[in-house]
């Protein structure tokens, strides 16, 4: 992750310092008038339009190095103890996860603030307890969502890693897929591991 932050500052110096020069030319001909004023306006208009196409390249870099680590955590609210808990851990394990509580402020539209942390994670965990066993509308959202916007490169794999938080069966979506016991610090390492590998896998067809 710090490898991929140091690259997009160079290429933000690189970008900066290229549109820097094109305006310093084209300045530097309407001040001596030095050519004619053409030349000048174009130059001008160009820098202008390298500094935006620039500024959108950039923007869509910097996502895809942040969606590297980014995944949306569904749960259910009356887990929200463990949920909280188990994102602190996986924070300090260099995640991004994308968390309702922290990031939903109030005001926002509670369905579009979902979709659009969906749309931009790579990956997603469901926490399975006995409190979804009848998701809420938002749950089921989420899942739904989370199965349509997220797509991984190898389809032996789910975008969505099941971890139970108690004995409660996984959902059926999810029957066909290696699920996870969370109880222990071993268990918690595993879910890491499978974490890397989901997320390594994901496609981010939504900035290419």
């Amino acid at each position: 992750m710090r490898g991929n932050r140091e690259l997009y500052r160079i290429l933000v110096s690189i970008a900066g310092v290229v549109i820097s020069l094109i305006a310093l030319l084209a300045a530097t001909l309407q001040i001596k008038g030095l050519g004619d004023s053409n030349a000048a306006n174009f130059l001008a208009i160009a820098s202008a339009g390298i500094a935006a196409a620039s500024s959108v390249y950039l923007l869509r870099i910097k996502e895809r190095f942040l969606k590297k680590k980014r995944f949306f955590v569904i749960y259910s609210h009356k887990d929200q103890e463990r949920a909280s808990d188990l994102v602190k851990k996986l924070r300090e394990e260099g995640f991004d996860p994308w968390f309702d509580k922290d990031e939903i402020t109030p005001g926002q539209k509670i369905e579009d603030a979902l979709i659009s942390g969906l749309v931009r994670s790579a990956a997603a965990i469901l926490l399975v307890s006995k409190n979804t066993e009848n998701p809420s509308r938002y749950l089921s959202l989420e899942i739904d969502v989370a199965l349509s916007s997220m797509g991984t490169k190898n389809l032996k794999f789910s975008p969505i890693i099941p971890v139970r938080l108690d004995e409660q069966p996984v959902p059926k979506e999810f029957e066909n897929v290696s699920w996870i016991q969370l109880e222990s610090d071993e268990d918690f390492k595993r879910l890491v591991r499978g974490l890397h590998m989901v997320l390594e896998l994901q496609v981010p067809s939504n900035l290419v």
